[in-house]
Order: C-alpha cells, then structure tokens, then sequence
C-alpha cells in the first residue's frame, strides 16, 4: 500500500509550522512519506523542503485558510492512503498502529477522542453543544485519515462548493447567534458528514491532544494558553507542557508555541537520527 501524510500550509508561519511537523514525523516513523500542500510553488523557501518528499501546489483556487482547501486534498494526494495533518502539530509516536488500524476499519475517518496536555479525556466538548440543536456532530479535524476511492470522493466533491462558500452554508444553516465569525473547520466538516449522510466516519478509538480545547480553560484568566502554561523541549526533540511530556499527537494551534527551541528540537533530532541511519 501507498500510504503518506499532507500538509496543507499557505503562509510562510504556516509552512514553518509544516517543516517542524514533517520533522517529527520522521524523528518516530523513519520511513514515512509526507508530503507539503502550498498555494504557489515559488513561494517555497530552499530550507523549507528538507523533511518532504513532495511538494505539492493546489490544484484549484484556492483560500488563505488552507483548512478551506480541505476539500481540494482528494486530487492532490499522491497517495492511496492519507493522513492530513493541520501544519500547527507535532507528533511524538509510532504511527504504524494508526495507519493498521486506519486502513483495515475505514475509507474515511476523523478522531472521536480528544485530550488536554494532561492525558485526560474530555467527554463534554462545552465548544459543540449548541450543535446538537441542528443535529450536527462536531468534528475534531486537527488530523484525519482518508483512502482514495471513489466513494471517499463524493465527501469531497460535496466539501468543494460548502468550503468554498462557507460564508453562505453558515448562514443558511444557523442561527445568527450561532454563526461562527471565521472559517471553522471542526464545524464544516460535522456539516459536509451530516448532509452526506455518513455514520462511521468518526472513530473514538482514534485521538489528539487538543490545545485549543485548553485554552478554553484558561479564557478568563489569559488569551492564549501558552501564555499560562511552560513549554520547553528536551535533547531528543521531546516536547513538555508543564510536566507533562508529549508522547502522542499534539494539536497546539497558537502560533507562539513553535519557537526557535522547539523548532530546533525537531530539526536537530532529525538530522542526527538520519545521520546514524544512513551510517548503519
């Protein structure tokens, strides 16, 4: 089988969130293929394209939003089996597992489960519950894992004219309280599965640490989580939030998390694991 992962970036940030994404994905999965998605192909930096195989320009028009471009990611991967990343990740495991159990159970599927940095599950999402008055199932879109069939490609031919016009399905789908000021991917793809009427598209067994989620926590005490909690990384490349290390996916959203030491972290973990593979 083909398996490899897409990461959609536009801004530059983004494509730097992308590079470090990229890094840590081969730190634990070696032989990974992962491929970079940019708008323009010349807005590529010679430093950028270090840990990818392939990148890749959007087929279409395309958005700022690269999670708008979602449903672009059907004709764009090079791939049988995809894994798409959000470029604001970093993943610290083995992905083998998920990709078995990925490919053996679905065409398409979207993590059920989300934790804080603690490990802990969270099994009310406050940010969602004004969608269960539509019947509408949140999302959780950070990574989601996809085969190319032509089954699978009806969900995003469906996401085409709903993503690129996501200002009109809001509106027409909700109430004006409830209408979402920006693009929310979360909620367009739970509106995509609902009208495309797929039952089995989200998986619990399958999980990400959501950072966005904790920022809700701590809301009224600061506007961004990274502003109250410590982050720092270790020689290998491993990141901790407080005292917790991150050894799973990590959905980390704010900007300011990727410093130059984490950034660092996963680069100079990568250029030493390669160095000593290729030596063996």
């Amino acid at each position: 089988m083909n398996n490899g992962y897409l990461i959609p970036a536009i801004s530059e940030a983004e494509r730097r969130q992308a590079v470090a994404l990229a890094y840590s994905i081969r730190i634990h999965n070696p032989e990974a293929q992962v491929s970079l998605v940019v708008g323009e192909l010349g807005d590529i930096e010679q430093w950028e394209e270090e840990p990818f195989d392939t990148i890749i320009e959007y087929p279409f028009a395309y958005k700022v939003n690269p999670r708008s471009n979602d449903w672009q990611l059907w004709w764009v991967t090079p791939y049988e089996n995809t894994i798409v990343m959000d470029s604001a990740m970093i993943v610290s495991c083995d992905m083998q597992t998920i990709w078995d159990y990925c490919i053996y159970t679905h065409d398409i599927v979207f993590p059920g489960t989300i934790k804080d940095f603690r490990g802990d599950t969270w099994g009310h999402d406050e940010r969602y519950t004004w969608l269960e008055k539509y019947n509408i199932q949140p999302m959780y879109t950070a990574w989601f894992f996809f085969k190319k069939t032509e089954d699978t490609m009806d969900y995003f031919k469906l996401g085409d004219p709903y993503m690129q016009n996501y200002i009109e399905v809001f509106n027409l789908r909700f109430e004006p309280q409830h209408v979402p000021k920006d693009y929310e991917n979360n909620i367009m793809h739970g509106v995509i599965a609902n009208d495309s009427a797929r039952t089995d598209i989200v998986d619990n067994n399958l999980q990400y640490t959501d950072m966005d989620l904790v920022s809700k926590m701590f809301e009224e005490r600061v506007p961004r989580w990274t502003d109250y909690l410590n982050v720092w990384v270790r020689g290998n490349g491993t990141v901790k939030i407080q005292n917790f290390a991150n050894t799973g996916i990590l959905y980390y959203k704010e900007p300011d998390f990727l410093t130059e030491d984490i950034f660092n972290g996963q680069r100079n973990t990568y250029r030493v694991q390669t160095k000593v593979l290729r030596q063996v």
